[in-house]
């Protein structure tokens, strides 16, 4: 109980506070991030690399 009231009193809790909402918008921001590269990063990995009239080699493997 004497740790809650100190920490209340405490200036050092405020800090603590700050850096625990910065540690949260990073990891909202680093989630972002990897959900938008996962998307790109799987439409480049599903992307044919050769064959059909679509492919951007021209080459066609029929």
């Amino acid at each position: 109980m004497r740790f809650l009231y100190q920490f209340a009193i405490c200036s050092s809790g405020q800090d603590l506070v700050e850096y625990v909402l910065l540690l949260a918008l990073m990891i909202i921001a680093t989630t972002a991030l990897l959900v938008t590269a996962g998307e790109s990063l799987s439409a480049v990995w599903n992307a044919p690399i050769l064959g059909g009239a679509n492919s951007p080699a021209g080459i066609d493997l029929h």
